[in-house]
């Protein structure tokens, strides 16, 4: 077990203790739907611990920016950008393009079961060969060079490097076996990420029986947890990247460019479930586009410079010039996540992506518009000793949360962390028995 970090006092005396900190992160948690019955100790928590709120950002992706404590432009997990290569193309390009999209990314299916390094395979090879991505995937993240480094960005495991230790699990059968080894007792910061709980909420939130149990057994891991941190003398914080928002309805993008009158060649872009972005070879191409696109509902519709002022960001127009984001509640359909065989093999080797087999459409998604439920996250501790630093009901930013865990560890921020420090009396020594639902 690690000791507890000594903070000196003038004179030489001590004046406070720093204990350890253990996150347990959990991506999908939506307040709207958290309920006693179900997640006790989580709902206790929440309604009584040190709550601290923000608003999201418009990409499913909101890990690189917790622990980087940079926003997208100071890290580049932004899914794309665009790397054009010019109007030549060699033979290769010249035969894949003069076959049907549809048999072009089925190859491409097969290369990616066989080398998952080859990324994105059910986006036609017309568009692909224009993209280079920036993705982050939560089972990639397994080695310290994988999660001390996103996008080019230390985290706040690099700020400690061997005082810090990163985990993910992506299965609930794993949770008695994460329980032995965690929380780590050899750290002064240890992130457990339970990636499970996040996609059973993308395809079983209107389905209460498997909701249910799914949030037993969270409940139950992190009721475990939370008693292991505070016997320990470990600081026990729950994050939570953001909530689910079901899906109601699609949008057809692939139409809407059609529709426009835009020539293929004219224009490149890219098609998640909720974000697209596009880029142009020509003013009238942009002016077609943007006007179709403004007179299609469900949409918001912002340029590059917009993005970056709405957000914080610092993004050049190479990550996208112009950006369509779908409604709440609403995806694109067809996007560049969709193909028939992607389906059939997720659906049969993934129990939580069983409806997969026969609805095509994800059932609840975020990362979307900000200001709405869905793209709320939080974070919460039990222990009582320390109180938000903002006033009650002010947002934190993103941005926020790395700074304010290396400080309650005693660490700076590194030099590109934007954050504020938005918990007080963080040197208070933690105490067996303290806080929420022990």
């Amino acid at each position: 077990m690690i000791s507890p970090l000594k903070l000196d006092a003038p004179g030489g005396k001590v004046a406070a203790t720093l204990a350890p900190v253990s996150v347990l992160n959990v991506p999908g948690i939506d307040r709207r739907r958290l309920d006693r019955e179900t997640m006790p100790f989580i709902y206790d928590l929440v309604k009584g611990g040190s709550l601290l709120e923000w608003d999201g950002h418009p990409t499913t992706e909101i890990w690189p920016t917790l622990v980087t404590g940079a926003n997208p432009g100071g890290h580049f997990i932004w899914h794309c950008k665009l790397d054009d290569k010019g109007p030549s193309m060699n033979w290769k390009d010249r035969l894949f393009e003069a076959l049907p999209d549809r048999l072009v990314t089925t190859v491409q299916l097969f290369r990616h079961f066989a080398n998952r390094e080859f990324d994105m395979p059910c986006i036609p090879h017309r568009r692909r060969r224009h993209l280079e991505f920036y993705r982050l995937k939560f089972n990639a993240r397994s080695e310290p060079h994988q999660y001390r480094n996103v996008g080019g960005a230390e985290t706040v495991f690099a700020a400690l490097r061997d005082e810090a230790a990163y985990g993910v699990t992506g299965n609930f059968d794993d949770f008695p076996a994460a329980l032995e080894k965690w929380p780590r007792l050899d750290t002064r910061l240890d992130w457990f990420e339970i990636h499970a709980y996040d996609i059973a909420s993308h395809y079983n939130v209107s389905n209460q029986g498997v909701m249910k149990l799914r949030g037993r057994q969270l409940d139950d891991f992190a009721k475990a947890y939370h008693d292991k941190c505070v016997a320990a003398g470990r600081r026990f914080v729950l994050v939570v990247d953001h909530g689910q928002e079901p899906v109601v309805g699609s949008v057809n993008l692939e139409k809407v460019v059609k529709k426009s009158g835009a020539k293929p060649s004219e224009l490149v872009y890219f098609t998640a479930q909720g974000v697209a972005k596009f880029w142009f070879r020509s003013d009238s191409a942009r002016k077609k586009v943007e006007a179709t696109l403004r007179a299609t509902p469900h949409l918001h519709i912002m340029d590059w410079q917009e993005l970056n002022e709405r957000f914080g960001f610092d993004l050049g127009k190479e990550w996208g010039e112009l950006y369509a984001i779908a409604d709440n509640g609403r995806v694109f359909f067809p996007h560049d996540f969709h193909h028939l065989l992607a389906h059939l093999h997720l659906g049969l080797t993934n129990p939580e992506m069983r409806s997969r087999l026969w609805n095509f459409n994800i059932a609840a998604y975020h990362g979307q518009m900000p200001g709405h439920p869905s793209e709320l996250g939080f974070m919460v501790t039990s222990d009582d000793s320390i109180r938000p630093r903002v006033a009650e009901g002010e947002m934190i930013q993103v941005v926020d949360v790395a700074t304010t865990l290396l400080s309650l560890v005693g660490a700076k921020p590194l030099p590109h962390m934007d954050g504020k420090v938005v918990y007080e009396n963080a040197t208070l020594p933690i105490t067996a028995g303290a806080g929420v639902g022990v």
